[in-house]
């Protein structure tokens, strides 16, 4: 049965990468896709599409890393996997900052920053092995940096708007472009 093969697929994606092996690691991804589609399992799509994603950030392919992340997010907004919302808008935002939409970013990170979820959902990060990290906390990182990169008044114009929006609106927003 193939799709018991599926866990210990993203299970070698993660080892890959945290070798610096990104196109076996994409390739274990893109398998896990293929056996989730044809099972009609669509779980590890979310975190499979997601993880391509990442691997095309960490190699500065925005544009594939978007498509990626877009897709993990829709999923995850059809499947209603709330926590999964939250990570690929973290996720999203940290490629709008790397792509130029500083805005974008500080939008996204003050909504995540902010949601109650971020504060209980963890991740064991496919970049940095086993430590595991609350959204809020990441969150709160990528922000501080972006404040100190952006002009005062646009950073607390963005911010302000990311503490007004709603998740849903936030999911809605970046899937309709």
């Amino acid at each position: 049965d193939e799709i018991s093969t599926v866990f210990p697929r993203l299970e070698l994606a993660h080892l890959a990468v945290l070798q610096g092996a990104y196109h076996e690691a994409r390739a274990e991804l893109k398998t896990v896709m293929s056996v989730a589609r044809a099972s009609g399992y669509d779980w590890p799509l979310v975190k499979a599409a997601r993880y391509l994603g990442n691997i095309a950030t960490l190699l500065g392919e925005f544009p594939q890393s978007r498509m990626y992340l877009l897709d993990s997010l829709r999923l995850a907004e059809e499947l209603g996997m709330i926590r999964d919302q939250i990570s690929v808008l973290y996720d999203l935002a940290t490629v709008e900052a790397e792509a130029g939409d500083k805005e974008t970013a500080v939008r996204l990170l003050t909504l995540v920053q902010e949601h109650p979820l971020s504060h209980h959902t963890r991740t064991f990060s496919m970049f940095s092995g086993d430590q595991e990290v609350r959204f809020q906390k990441l969150a709160e990182m990528y922000l501080q940096r972006l404040r100190e990169e952006m002009p005062h008044e646009k950073y607390s114009a963005a911010a302000a708007d990311g503490r007004a929006l709603e998740l849903d609106t936030a999911v809605l927003e970046m899937l309709n472009g």
